[in-house]
């Protein structure tokens, strides 16, 4: 239950991360999971991503042995966001 409770937390603090710091970098980094993904500032991110066309992302993932791939497909089922597969590092 504290585990939970921490958790809970996070999720609370983490929801009030304001997404324009981002506005001063050229190229970003994401990580997939539990930040791009599954993260209450996920549609903020994507958002941002799609608002801000002219930086260069890149997204890094520990996923491999294939469940890299996928990502692109992920990326566009959820938040229709098109992203090129030579920008993901894993």
């Amino acid at each position: 239950m504290k585990h939970l409770k921490k958790y809970e937390s996070y999720l609370e603090e983490s929801s009030k991360i304001d997404i324009n710091i981002l506005k001063k970098y050229n190229i970003i980094g994401l990580d997939f999971d539990k930040t791009l993904i599954d993260n209450p500032n996920s549609k903020k991110i994507i958002n941002f991503i799609k608002q801000n066309p002219d930086k260069t992302y890149y997204i890094i993932t520990f996923r491999s042995h294939g469940m890299q791939d996928d990502i692109i497909p992920i990326l566009w089922q959820r938040y229709g966001l098109k992203f090129p597969k030579n920008k993901i590092l894993n």
